[in-house]
């Protein structure tokens, strides 16, 4: 009676590996099989390769050495590439006056090439490009964003505060008379002017605490 003893097919172990970041060349650390049958291990894709965004399969066929008792063997793990970071770098402007010129803004991003954005997300500005353009006092706070593509992740969002302090205003007074006598009444006129264009309210007239008069309106 005759037996037939067939080879054997190694077992190979390999574990998934962990999540590269893409631009990672293949190395010893994606490309680690092991068996306890001696061999030589092939790998497709080789080491050294970049491979693409997404979920990548890896394979192995190992070579026993001994192709007496041992078959050829094969196993597949899958790989994550996730897509390269951003980072914005967006310094705050420096305090201005209402009434300033717009501002010129100005950020950094990654290396997708796509440009950085800005948008006012709430105070007294509107942005077009990158000229951010002051509408009153208070604080303007403008958002930086940086958009991805195949490769390069979105940036994450970057906000920064500007302040912008009141404009100064210049009054002048005149009087209808030089000289007038004690019992004579006197129109005061007050003009009020500011860089920023012209300013609303009351301008209150007064001499040593004592209240002239009031003016409910401003005269320009």
């Amino acid at each position: 009676m005759q037996l037939t003893v067939n080879k054997t097919t190694p077992a190979i172990t390999w574990a998934a590996p962990a999540a590269i970041t893409y631009g990672t060349a293949l190395s010893a650390t994606q490309l680690n099989a092991s068996s306890t049958v001696a061999g030589t291990f092939v790998y497709t894709p080789a080491a050294g390769v970049v491979l693409g965004v997404g979920t990548q399969t890896l394979s192995v066929t190992l070579t026993p050495t001994d192709g007496t008792d041992y078959n050829t063997a094969t196993s597949t793990v899958q790989l994550t590439v996730n897509k390269v970071t951003q980072t914005i770098s967006f310094t705050a402007p420096s305090p201005v006056t209402y009434g300033s010129a717009p501002i010129t803004l100005s950020a950094t991003g990654g290396a997708s090439g796509n440009p950085i954005t800005f948008s006012i997300l709430s105070g007294p500005g509107s942005i077009t490009g990158s000229t951010l353009t002051i509408n009153g006092a208070g604080a303007a706070v403008v958002a930086a964003n940086q958009a991805g593509n195949a490769t390069y992740a979105a940036a994450a969002q970057v906000t920064q505060s500007i302040v912008v302090n009141p404009a100064s205003a210049a009054i002048a007074v005149a009087s209808s008379a030089s000289t007038v006598l004690a019992q004579n009444a006197v129109t005061l006129t007050a003009t009020v002017s500011s860089p920023a264009g012209v300013p609303t309210g009351t301008v209150s007239f007064s001499m040593a605490r004592r209240l002239l008069a009031r003016a409910r309106s401003l005269a320009v």
